[in-house]
């Protein structure tokens, strides 16, 4: 496949140098950080589904207005089209808990109608987790200045630290008691707030912030769907420091 082939597939007519993209494997905290960047910069207004494309916009849903912008905001996509990216913040989230959340996001949808073991042996839209963070992790091995990695899981018990990393990575000027703030506001319990109030993502169910769980794949999985994905995914498990057991 060719460079137009994959702008075709992305949903823009051409990449410019500045573009900065915030990629990640479905349901890896992609969405949680649009909210902790669009309210790092907009401090005055609410950051609801209504308006977060108008900060941190997906392509899929906005291509026809980003293909009309010479400067374009931070753009979400969960296209691992790397070589395309002039600068990258990919998020990675152990594929047990991630794999679990696609699973009930894609069954509210009504994208997938079997049971959890069916899907977990499904082929996914995206590809296989494993090739798309093996596709990030070699990126950032050849080209460190144009992709920084950050796991969920860490955002999670460090927020402060690694949003802080985010927004020097995005050359974002704030203030130092911001960040703190747009942690507060992205809190699990008040996304959901938002999302009650102002109504979940266009042509989606409601719900979109789940649990948010870290481990949950402990607790949900049977020891055969267990060994499964620690089986398959056991190389970059052990990368990224995820628990084999």
């Amino acid at each position: 496949m060719n460079s137009n082939d994959d702008l075709l597939k992305l949903g823009l007519n051409k990449v410019y140098s500045d573009d900065t993209f915030l990629c990640s494997y479905p349901k890896s905290g992609n969405t949680w950080v649009r909210f902790l960047v669009a309210n790092l910069l907009e401090q005055k207004l609410e950051i609801t589904f209504r308006n977060i494309d108008d900060y941190v916009p997906e392509i899929e849903l906005h291509k026809e207005r980003l293909n009309h912008l010479s400067k374009r905001p931070l753009m979400k996509t969960h296209w691992p089209l790397f070589y395309l990216f002039p600068k990258t913040i990919y998020l990675v989230r152990d594929p047990r808990d991630a794999y679990i959340s696609l699973y009930h996001y894609a069954t509210k949808n009504g994208w997938f109608a079997g049971s959890l073991p069916d899907f977990l042996r499904t082929p996914k839209y995206y590809g296989s987790w494993e090739t798309h963070v093996g596709m990030a992790f070699n990126h950032q091995e050849a080209y460190p200045d144009k992709i920084k990695i950050f796991r969920y899981e860490d955002l999670v018990h460090f927020p402060t630290e690694n949003l802080t990393l985010i927004a020097d990575f995005l050359e974002i000027k704030y203030e130092k008691n911001y960040i703190d703030i747009a942690i507060d506001k992205c809190s699990l319990n008040n996304l959901r707030k938002v999302e009650f109030e102002h109504g979940p993502e266009a042509n989606r169910s409601s719900g979109f912030f789940r649990k948010g769980q870290i481990g949950e794949w402990r607790q949900v999985l049977s020891k055969e769907d267990s060994s499964f994905l620690t089986d398959k995914f056991y190389p970059y498990l052990l990368k990224f420091d995820y628990a084999i057991e």
